[in-house]
């Protein structure tokens, strides 16, 4: 299949670009340049049309996003003209082209006061990337049926450039500071990798609709954090749980959200790996990349790897 991945400069979106390899697989990117990208502006309507003229992909793979919820809380025009409007004009082109879809939407499209959630629960976002993104959802499903929308949640994994929870948690346990986690906010721990997997089975077995792809375990913040810890042999204790009021986080955080899925089973084979396993997958990446730069840096090097 000819493929074309938006935000591929991006964490989920390269990890696209490796699951999908034996495709046919173009990625873009502006914010972060990364090598083999095709540059797209996708705020220029104009430009998304020329690149899927040209392209012609059979499906469309739409990551780019800003996906930090306090900052669209306090960037809200620039938030719209990111995070939605691009969507709206994939979304278009995608009908013209008869190119499927696939939108990576969040939890956040539910309220959070009885998750986890099902494909056909009541959406009720709180916060303005929830609101955006259930925005997105409702003009691709207006635009075309030829879409599958995949809400996912705290996706996770080993990438040196992400911000992803753990990355940015994980260097500063290793350093010894003590870190202030949220243990009334309740998700769904998702690799990334996984996540990926399961996107390209439902791309590949045709499916079209909602799905809900996260990985088994429904915990906290803090818990999830304290886990991840504990596989990386770094010290539980730095972990201080407190409530999300004493975060004074800026997007109000929908508490017991995460998601569950009714449609998987019927659909695709693959599942996502429960926590244990996803972070000992993440740990043997994150070594590995530490033992490649000590090689390159010194030659081949022996001893334990640290975070």
């Amino acid at each position: 299949m000819r493929i074309l991945v938006t935000g591929a400069s991006g964490f989920i979106g390269n990890e696209f670009l490796k699951v999908l390899s034996g495709h046919e697989v173009t990625g873009t990117g502006l914010s972060r340049a990364r090598q083999g990208l095709l540059p797209l502006d996708l705020t220029d309507r104009e430009q998304v049309r020329r690149t899927m003229v040209e392209i012609s992909p059979e499906v469309v793979i739409h990551c780019a996003a800003r996906p930090s919820a306090d900052w669209c809380e306090t960037h809200r025009e620039q938030a719209r003209s990111i995070n939605l409007l691009p969507s709206v004009a994939l979304a278009e082109e995608c009908r013209r082209s008869r190119s499927k879809l696939v939108f990576l939407s969040t939890d956040y499209v539910f309220d959070g006061v009885c998750g986890p959630y099902c494909e056909t629960d009541t959406t009720g976002p709180i916060n303005v990337y929830g609101r955006l993104k259930l925005e997105a959802e409702e003009a691709i499903k207006r635009s075309t049926r030829n879409n599958i929308i995949v809400r996912t949640t705290n996706v996770y994994g080993f990438d040196p450039e992400s911000k992803n929870f753990l990355m940015a948690m994980l260097p500063q346990l290793a350093r010894g500071e003590r870190v202030r986690v949220a243990a009334d906010q309740f998700g769904n721990p998702t690799a990334v990798s996984d996540l990926c997997a399961v996107v390209r089975e439902l791309i590949e077995n045709g499916c079209v609709g909602t799905f809900h792809v996260t990985g088994p375990d429904w915990i906290n913040r803090a818990e999830w954090l304290r886990r991840a810890a504990g596989v990386f042999e770094l010290d539980q204790e730095l972990v201080t749980c407190v409530p999300t009021c004493e975060l004074e986080q800026p997007a109000p955080r929908p508490k017991r959200s995460g998601l569950k899925s009714r449609l998987l089973d019927s659909a695709v084979s693959a599942r996502p790996l429960d926590l244990e396993a996803g972070l000992r997958a993440m740990r043997r990446d994150w070594k590995n990349h530490q033992a490649l730069k000590m090689r390159t840096a010194a030659g081949p090097a022996e001893g334990a790897v640290s975070v």
